[in-house]
């Protein structure tokens, strides 16, 4: 009997630290919600040690809007595990959503990023566990250009060869580009599909060979499914 009860305490000890664990690897995360009829926001899971205020500079929000957002939180004395609802910035805030299978190495090779810069940024202490639709921050200086809708973070041009890659929200994921003359003549055109459509950023990236000579910029944009007009134009000089 004794030896019974001592099996069922180690696995209710077991058992309860399922839930304790996977906690603890969420913690101090943030992710993408997405909600019909309403305006889309941020779910940020508290650690030990944040305030509002803090969150607020962390995702560049208004401390009174976020605070309105969390009546039911008092703002300097967060409960560890507890949810923030946080709305988006998304004029100042440069971030990446997850996808299914998506992993911080992924992320790194297709933009040539620096892995542990990325880490860092995030303060990430569990990076290989990404949550879905996880929110993965991204700094302000990796972009080398960048609108309301495209931002760029690579451009490498070298002899005939062409590579961009970078983060756009389309209609239907559509990216498009064109080499161009000084004087405007379009000389090759074409597209790509980011990761995903918007409202999220997905990653898109653009490889070219056999560029013609005569080329002198390459040319980033959507097109308006109205009129067909380019829409949200980066234009990079060759």
């Amino acid at each position: 009997m004794k030896q019974k009860t001592v099996i069922i305490s180690i696995l209710s000890l077991i058992f309860l630290s399922i839930p304790l664990q996977a906690q603890a690897d969420t913690l101090g995360r943030a992710y993408y919600e997405i909600v019909i009829q309403e305006d889309n926001y941020f779910r940020y899971i508290i650690q030990p040690g944040d305030t509002l205020y803090d969150l607020a500079q962390r995702f560049k929000v208004n401390l009174d809007t976020l605070q309105e957002m969390n009546p039911q939180l008092e703002a300097t004395n967060l409960v560890v595990g507890e949810e923030v609802k946080i709305n988006i910035n998304d004029d100042e805030l440069d971030y990446y959503i997850t996808l299914p299978d998506d992993s911080l190495w992924k992320l790194a090779q297709r933009h040539n990023l620096d892995l542990e810069e990325i880490i860092e940024h995030n303060n990430f202490t569990n990076p290989d566990q990404l949550l879905q639709d996880e929110v993965i921050l991204l700094p302000a200086e990796i972009f080398a250009a960048r609108n309301n809708n495209i931002k760029l973070i690579e451009f490498e041009s070298e002899g005939e060869q062409l590579r961009a890659s970078g983060l756009a929200r389309v209609f239907e994921a559509h990216v498009s580009y064109a080499l161009e003359t000084e004087d405007g003549q379009v000389l090759k055109e074409g597209g790509t599909t980011a990761t995903i459509a918007g409202p999220h950023w997905g990653s898109f990236e653009i490889e070219l060979a056999d560029i013609p000579a005569e080329a002198d910029y390459l040319a980033v944009f959507s097109v308006s499914m109205k009129d067909g007009s380019r829409q949200d134009e980066i234009k990079l000089e060759l």
